[in-house]
């Protein structure tokens, strides 16, 4: 054998294009085994995985209300008629994701699903023409946080059930489970909760004759 273990006789000119041709293949064995270490997960199995957990009723659901609550925070910035009703249509979707009222549609007992006659004749006299006043769009404001929260307790547990199934079958956790959670900040309400004694409403019309002086006043006295 001659140089580099090459049959003797092969003149130097075959001998360096078959060195080549050794280091070529041997670099490509090399790749080839450097991409299977780093994909050790069949990318069919991360669609797979990642298809059942989007699938889950719970979750679409929530996906829906994620959706519906960043559409309620920005309605709750619009206090105009088309604002309001966009509000009180998107916090009957976060009450029930899967009701089929169309935006702009009177809602009934059959397209709104499990959302009360109260909230589905309020949504109506919307329609209507009526407004909310300022008491009425901070409290469904706020009652569509508190349910919101809700869902996504319930939207977290099944998510990290999942993320240790995921990571048992060693698959990027970060690609098989999407964060369908909230991404704004989610808003608080600028009125403290309501002393004994009062109604929201009559709460809300003190808080609002009180001076910045006095509200800072409350709100120190209260920590």
């Amino acid at each position: 054998l001659g140089m580099a273990g090459l049959p003797a006789g092969v003149s130097p000119q075959d001998q360096t294009r078959l060195q080549i041709l050794l280091q070529q293949r041997e670099d490509a064995a090399t790749e080839l085994r450097e991409a299977r270490e780093a994909e050790a997960y069949p990318l069919q199995d991360v669609q797979s995985a990642r298809r059942e957990f989007t699938s889950l009723p719970e979750v679409r659901s929530f996906a829906q209300q994620t959706q519906a609550l960043g559409r309620v925070v920005s309605s709750a910035e619009d206090p105009s008629p088309a604002g309001d009703l966009a509000l009180i249509f998107n916090y009957m979707k976060i009450l029930d994701p899967g009701s089929v009222v169309r935006e702009g549609e009177f809602a009934t007992a059959q397209n709104a699903g499990s959302v009360d006659t109260r909230v589905r004749s309020l949504y109506n006299r919307l329609l209507e023409g009526e407004r909310l006043t300022p008491v009425q769009r901070e409290d469904f404001l706020d009652r569509a946080v508190r349910i919101y929260e809700g869902a996504e307790t319930q939207y977290q547990s099944i998510a990290d059930q999942y993320r240790g199934f995921a990571e048992a079958a060693g698959l990027p956790v970060e690609q098989v489970i999407p964060d369908f959670t909230y991404a704004g900040e989610i808003p608080r309400s600028v009125v403290p909760e309501t002393p004994e004694g009062y109604s929201r409403s009559e709460w809300f019309d003190i808080w609002q004759r009180m001076t910045p002086e006095e509200q800072q006043a409350y709100r120190e006295a209260g920590e």
